[in-house]
């Protein structure tokens, strides 16, 4: 709760505010269901994926900043219509929300999009919980040392016809303190004062590291 409290300070306190409307994938994971996912939503434009996020309050979906702000030389673009899949194990499925507000760190640079990467969605309306659509219990930096922890995501299953189908996968990851992600990976440009990370569990799977 106090990470989810600080995090809400930093977005709201600190922030870039805009109208809404406006003009990856996990491989080697699990295959999972909403159902034990329940925080796991979609974010979608165009009727594309185009990342992931996890509900925070029935009206506010985390994900982000790099999912929905652009740089193109000297101007920030921001993605414009984006819609919320809530409720899906499948890509197929719709149950779609509309967003009408983005937001993001005031810090965030998209030439260091590893950085104070994080958006806070703001819906049209809000989702009615239920046992596939619940907030996500979020850790502080403290709590996360040693923890397993769980990355969903889409992963992608071939099948006849050359029809490739998105399911919802989980990857389980082990949370490491500072020193430890600066000694496991010291040539990634982290700013290990600030920033940790994790490593998977699970030895053939595409994703090594996660920031945190």
């Amino acid at each position: 709760m106090k990470f989810f409290i600080t995090l809400m300070y930093l977005i709201f306190n600190n922030n870039y505010v805009i109208d809404g409307k406006l003009a990856n994938k996990v491989s080697g994971g699990v295959r999972t269901t909403v159902n034990e996912q329940p925080h796991h939503v979609s974010v979608v434009h165009n009727d594309h994926i185009i990342c992931s996020g996890n509900i925070i309050t029935q009206r506010h979906i985390l994900t982000s900043a790099s999912c929905v702000v652009i740089k193109e030389e000297n101007s920030i673009i921001i993605a414009s219509n984006l819609q919320v899949l809530v409720g899906a194990s499948d890509a197929g499925h719709r149950d779609i929300y509309f967003v009408d507000i983005v937001m993001w760190h005031a810090n965030y640079e998209p030439k260091q999009f590893w950085k104070n990467d994080i958006g806070i969605l703001r819906l049209e309306r809000s989702i009615i919980f239920s046992a596939n659509r619940l907030s996500i219990s979020l850790p502080n930096y403290y709590s996360s040392f040693g923890r397993v922890m769980v990355l969903t995501n889409w992963g992608r299953i071939v099948l006849e016809r050359n029809n490739n189908v998105k399911y919802l996968e989980f990857l389980q990851v082990t949370g490491l303190t500072r020193n430890e992600c600066r000694e496991t990976f010291p040539s990634y440009l982290l700013d290990y004062a600030t920033q940790s990370c994790a490593k998977t569990i699970k030895k053939d799977a595409s994703i090594t590291m996660v920031i945190i």
